[in-house]
């Protein structure tokens, strides 16, 4: 971990590089207009389970604890998933992204054991269902009526059902800088060992 009085850290799932790939190309065809959008960074793709925030080390390290000691004594064992449907989030939008599909069960489980984890650490969250998704990009601003083209003509996207193994959970840092976040993983666990 950094030197910093706070950790700004998240729960996440991993893609393969080949998803990565494909999610990248599908971002640059609809969201490449910088004054438009912020488009995920292709190494940066991946499926949150859980943001954090910005915490104490010695909470980060409390959480990996918890989060380990629980999944240790869990049933959870690596599960498949695919990707889904394009969407947005907002009107006019203001992210867009593709959803998942496959064993969204174990994916929920793998999120009710981190939640769970976060709780019994006084980590509330934001109260809102989880949804299973890739953010590929967010609004910077613009037309309203733009956005919505944009937004109409991805969601009719047909987005190839690329399948993949989730086999681990990571704890990732977050390090924000004007070029836009680094990722770190600070810590990341097999699933069904």
């Amino acid at each position: 971990m950094s030197d910093r009085a706070l950790v700004r850290c998240f729960f996440c799932v991993e893609l393969p590089r080949e998803v990565k790939l494909y999610l990248s190309s599908l971002a640059e065809r609809y969201f490449s207009d910088r004054s438009l959008f912020k488009a995920v960074e292709r190494e940066n793709l991946h499926v949150t389970v859980r943001f954090v925030g910005e915490v104490e080390p010695s909470t980060v390290e409390a959480l990996s604890s918890e989060v380990g000691r629980r999944l240790g004594l869990s049933a959870l064992r690596p599960f498949g998933l695919r990707l889904g449907s394009p969407g947005s989030f907002g009107r006019p939008p203001r992210v867009f992204w593709v959803g998942l599909e496959g064993d969204l069960e174990g994916l929920l489980g793998l999120w009710r054991l981190v939640e769970g984890s976060c709780e019994a650490l006084g980590l509330r969250g934001d109260g809102k269902p989880f949804s299973p998704h890739v953010t590929l990009a967010r609004v910077r601003g613009g037309a309203p009526g733009r956005l919505r083209a944009i937004s109409e003509r991805f969601e009719g996207e047909l987005v190839e059902g690329m399948s993949f193994e989730v086999s681990s959970l990571v704890l990732m840092e977050s390090a924000l800088s004007r070029e836009g976040p680094t990722y770190r993983p600070i810590t990341s666990w097999r699933l069904g060992v």
